[in-house]
């Protein structure tokens, strides 16, 4: 499958994405109807006593490629559960987080997200149930 890079779903996407200071690298390189793709550089503040990215981190890159999924599909929405498996350690560096839709429905959409090292391997996956809200005004 050939990566797709709407400007303006990119755009659109970018409003999930928390001010927090390690968010600063997250730079998206697929934006389609029901896809996303970014590549962040987890930096060493996200660094666990193991030397490895924090679970905790993990969970709120796929929870922020979560609600840009969805937003690519114009829903406004917020988490209502998630479901988070740790595969294998993630490396300080850079990450690729990947999300997809499989389901948008009126009130709920699901999404399926993921983070890979840079040569493709499946670090961290999880399934996320959002909440459809109103349109912004």
């Amino acid at each position: 499958m050939v990566a797709e890079l709407d400007e303006k779903l990119a755009r659109r996407a970018m409003k999930n994405v928390t001010a927090q200071a390690e968010m600063a690298s997250l730079r998206i390189t697929e934006a389609a109807p029901g896809r996303i793709a970014f590549v962040i550089d987890a930096p060493n503040t996200v660094a666990n006593y193991h030397g490895s990215v924090h679970g905790g981190f993990l969970a709120t890159l796929l929870e922020v490629a979560a609600g840009m999924v969805a937003t690519t599909l114009d829903l406004n929405n917020v988490a209502l559960t998630s479901a988070v498996n740790f595969i294998k350690r993630a490396p300080v560096g850079p990450l690729i987080v990947r999300g997809e839709v499989s389901h948008a429905g009126r009130s709920t959409i699901v999404a399926r997200c993921r983070v890979e090292a840079p040569d493709g391997k499946l670090l961290t996956e999880a399934t996320f149930a959002l909440f459809v809200l109103p349109p912004e005004e």
